[in-house]
């Protein structure tokens, strides 16, 4: 094996160091460095494992004991969320979900139904009236963090002492306060209001109270004016909605307007009426008196009968007295109807249409009228009533807005990350083009004979038109430096020439 010629190798390193210049070393230098950080960067990446979610939505005191469980473990974990969420990594979530269940965490802030295994035989029924409510409140809490959108639910139940009196008896109240991760709607907030009231015993769903993280009253109370502005906004949103999809399938979106206004009752009617069949009249009672004298009689006679014949009255013979008399008490079928009405009922539609006269396949004006009056079920004879308008839209303003949506959005979303990365690119690119450009310039020294006055006009080496034509056609200074930066190859050949020349002279 041959001997390495270190020395060999040190002049060809240190010459390779001196042919770049000052400034191409440190672009090189910069670049290195780069190199290496994004190497050890991505190194540091791939080595670090993949976290995933373990809990979220957890309390604070959840959340310390999770993590003192975790660390007790060994197991590596981070917090995001302001602390509400824990994150392990991937492979050890399935077994700390079941070590964490083991050990009852989480716990949802409250015991439950296992704070009751600690009553025991001297425990007052004031003490086991307490911890009843604790646990009952705990379960409630726990059922309404399962729901969707509910990161943290807190009940409070106000539960009164039975009384042997029933009208001294309190009713019993609750308050609920829900964190969620958006807006909750009505509806959501009326099953919250059923599923409390349903777990707590002789609760009722007017003493439920629901409100927000922010303090906002999420239920409200049931009266006439919001039972009749949630029936009109449904009746007008649902109606709008079942017109509108139906006009986009057949024009195009964009291509119609739907507007539905909904007249609703806003009164609340209590209708009491009674009904009698004549067809169904039954004896209830009769009563028939008849008195007869007849021809040597002493003393009135007289005999009270009960029959079911109708009444009658008959003429005394001559000679005689005889008066019959019936009284007949009928019974009629009788319906009273007590009915209450609701506030909400619809008493009149009014849909108006506006179509795009530009639209494809645009049907007529009377045919769309009756595809939106059979899709919001409009009844003439209540009243309801479907205008249609064929006109141009203006899409001037919405391709306007659509541009200056689009616009915004690049501009703070992607244009100004990217007009930086690609101005510090092409800063990079340009310093490296113009150090790499840039020629080297290096001092040599020349023989005493070509320096100072030595080399004399007529010392000068005569210049052959080949030697010229490479020099630019210019014997003066101004071109000799141009001819340098332009090509430099040229120039060297043509001084090592005229030292060659010189020295043979000699």
């Amino acid at each position: 094996m041959a001997a390495v010629d270190v020395e060999s190798l040190k002049r060809k390193a240190v010459a390779a160091y001196k042919a770049f210049t000052p400034a191409q070393l440190i672009i090189i230098g910069l670049l290195a460095a780069i190199g290496v950080g994004g190497v050890l960067f991505f190194a540091s990446w791939a080595a670090k494992p993949s976290y995933n979610v373990l809990f979220t939505g957890l309390q604070a005191k959840d959340a310390a004991a999770i993590t003192q469980k975790l660390t007790a473990d060994g197991v590596k974990y981070q917090l995001a969320s302001n602390g509400t969420t824990v994150l392990v990594p991937a492979a050890d979530v399935p077994k700390e979900r079941i070590a964490l269940s083991a050990s009852g965490l989480p716990s949802g802030g409250s015991q439950g139904w296992s704070i009751m295994d600690s009553q025991g035989l001297t425990s007052s029924s004031f003490q086991q009236q307490v911890a009843y409510q604790r646990a009952l409140e705990g379960e409630i809490d726990k059922t309404l963090n399962g729901i969707t959108g509910v990161q943290n639910a807190q009940v409070h139940l106000v539960m009164p002492t039975d009384s042997v009196f029933t009208t001294q008896q309190q009713p019993a109240r609750a308050s609920v306060m829900l964190d969620t991760t958006g807006s909750f709607s009505t509806s959501q907030v009326q099953s919250v209001v059923a599923l409390v009231s349903g777990a707590v015993p002789n609760l009722d769903p007017a003493a439920v109270t629901v409100t927000d993280a922010n303090g906002k009253l999420l239920s409200k109370k049931s009266d006439v004016n919001s039972t009749a502005g949630d029936a009109k906004t449904a009746i007008e949103d649902t109606n709008t909605t079942a017109a509108q999809t139906m006009l986009d399938q057949l024009l195009g979106a964009g291509h119609s307007i739907v507007r539905v206004t909904a007249d609703v009752n806003t009164d609340q009617q209590t209708i009491d009426s009674e009904t009698y069949d004549k067809n169904s009249a039954v004896p209830l009672a009769q009563q028939s008196t008849s008195e007869l004298y007849g021809q040597g009689s002493t003393a009135p006679g007289g005999t009270v009968t009960v029959t079911s014949t109708t009444a009658a009255t008959a003429s005394p013979a001559p000679g005689n007295y005889n008066q019959t008399s019936t009284t007949t008490q009928y019974g009629v079928n009788r319906t009273v109807n007590h009915s209450v009405v609701a506030p909400g009922g619809l008493k009149r539609l009014s849909v108006a249409v506006a179509v795009d006269s530009n639209s494809k396949n645009l049907p007529p004006s009377a045919q769309v009228q009756q595809l939106v009056a059979a899709a919001v079920g409009a009844d003439p004879a209540r009243g309801d009533s479907v205008v249609v308008t064929s006109t141009a839209f203006d899409t001037s303003t919405q391709a306007t807005t659509a541009t200056k949506k689009a616009t915004s959005g690049l501009t703070s979303g992607a244009l100004l990350p990217t007009g930086v990365g690609v101005a510090v690119l092409l800063l990079v690119l340009g310093l490296l083009a113009r150090a790499l450009r840039k020629p080297k310039v290096t001092e040599i020294d020349l023989p005493e004979h070509l320096t100072g006055s030595a080399l004399s006009a007529g010392d000068r080496p005569a210049l052959v038109p080949a030697q010229r034509s490479a020099l630019g056609g210019a014997d003066s200074p101004a071109g000799l430096l141009d001819a340098v930066e332009n090509s430099p190859d040229d120039v060297a050949a043509l001084l090592k020439g005229w030292l060659s020349e010189s020295g043979s002279n000699r």
